[in-house]
């Protein structure tokens, strides 16, 4: 996971001094927020009066800000900053690896993963160097290069043909941009809620739009600051098909809504999938995660457990069963670990949980304790017996003094 920050104004219009050290504050302050996406590693490249000049180091993006290098481009009042925080997924950390790169005509930055970074350019040290080395290659056809890339995407990049034409584009990975007003400038980061935050805090609620840039969608920003979108298509990889067995066997066999969560031990190892949504409140994807419940929580939980094997992440093929969650997505048909969902931005998921972590959220509260005692005593003497071997089941009715 990485961190995109940038903005774009035009050249023409002349800023006041202090529209140019309120849009460097700007900037600086995405960049921080971006921090937490990205801390390995922080790089801008700025476009003046045509002319493109990098900076990147291996600082946290807190230091970077810093350095005189940084302040000293930004004092120029470029038409263009790219910006990126870089938290590794391929690749050492080092200041060659960091983001932007350059290659030939493109300077670009890239949020996400390359799966076929290896077939487009097998001298890489970064996966994303693929994206911009084949940009070059194709002279800028970013439709013939996205259809020859697979894995997820968020991308600012420009041309040293036309430095000041912006071009950003995003596949399962979030991107927002933003117009101000007040300067004709266009600011965008890698998620919303920080670029709302920071021009809040500038701005209030008012004179600035801001908005989610669609998937499979390529971005222009003009020298004017016109504004279009064109679709494009992302290369698909064949080797990415979910290895998954939908659910099929429900737990059943004990009427008691206390008795379902408190199933015999060996079954806690296996999955709780909360396959549907939840109506009533706020508890679609929470409600199998708070470690409070109350009874009518319980009766919405009954239709939604159910038992799964054989689940694998549809990115990387982690085996799920070690992690501690992760998210079922609908549009896939597949599973996600919680790495990998990240890249997913919008797209709907739905919270898997282990029955483990299931066991440990009904026991605290002392009133839920006292219904499943209650009920277990309204039970026949088959069902009581099938409880008293239950450990779980075992610890409520006779917890530890």
């Amino acid at each position: 996971m990485c961190g995109i920050l940038g903005s774009a104004v035009n050249s023409i219009n002349k800023l006041t001094e202090e529209q140019i050290s309120r849009r460097s504050r700007i900037i600086t302050a995405l960049a921080l927020a971006m921090e937490k996406r990205g801390s390995e590693s922080t790089g801008i490249a700025i476009v003046k009066d045509n002319k493109v000049l990098l900076h990147k180091g291996v600082d946290t993006a807190s230091k970077f800000i810093t350095s005189r290098r940084y302040k000293n481009l930004l004092a120029k009042n470029p038409s263009v900053i790219l910006g990126h925080t870089r938290q590794s997924s391929s690749g050492i950390v080092s200041q060659a690896n960091a983001h932007p790169f350059e290659y030939g005509t493109i300077i670009g930055c890239h949020n996400g993963s390359v799966s076929n970074d290896e077939d487009i350019m097998p001298e890489n040290t970064v996966d994303s160097q693929a994206i911009f080395y084949l940009l070059n290659e194709n002279n800028n056809d970013y439709k013939k290069t996205f259809s020859q890339l697979e894995g997820a995407f968020a991308i600012e990049w420009i041309d040293k043909r036309d430095p000041n034409m912006v071009y950003l584009s995003t596949k399962a990975n979030p991107l927002a941009i933003a117009f101000v007003r007040e300067m004709g400038a266009w600011f965008w980061a890698s998620t919303y809620l920080a670029l709302y935050a920071v021009l809040y805090s500038v701005y209030g609620s008012k004179g600035y739009f801001i908005q989610d840039l669609a998937e499979n969608t390529t971005y222009k920003i003009f020298p004017n600051m016109k504004f279009t979108k064109e679709e494009v298509k992302f290369g698909t990889d064949p080797i990415k098909k979910p290895v998954f067995t939908r659910p099929t066997v429900t737990i059943t066999d004990i009427p008691s809504i206390a008795a379902e969560i408190a199933v015999r031990q060996g079954t806690l190892k296996e999955l709780a999938a909360m396959t549907g949504t939840v109506t009533g409140g706020n508890m679609k994807g929470r409600i199998l995660l708070e470690r409070r419940y109350v009874k009518r929580n319980l009766k919405r939980m009954r239709k939604y457990f159910n038992k799964v094997n054989g689940v694998l992440c549809y990115d990387c093929n982690r085996d799920l069963l070690t992690q501690p969650s992760f998210w079922w997505i609908k549009q896939l048909n597949g599973a996600k670990c919680n790495s990998c969902r990240v890249k997913f931005g919008k797209i709907d998921g739905e919270v898997m949980v282990y029955m483990s972590i299931l066991k440990n959220a009904c026991i605290p509260s002392a009133k839920m304790r006292k219904v499943m005692v209650r009920y277990y005593q309204t039970l026949d003497q088959e069902t009581k017996l099938k409880l008293q071997d239950d450990n779980l089941f075992k610890g409520i009715l006779q917890p530890k003094q």
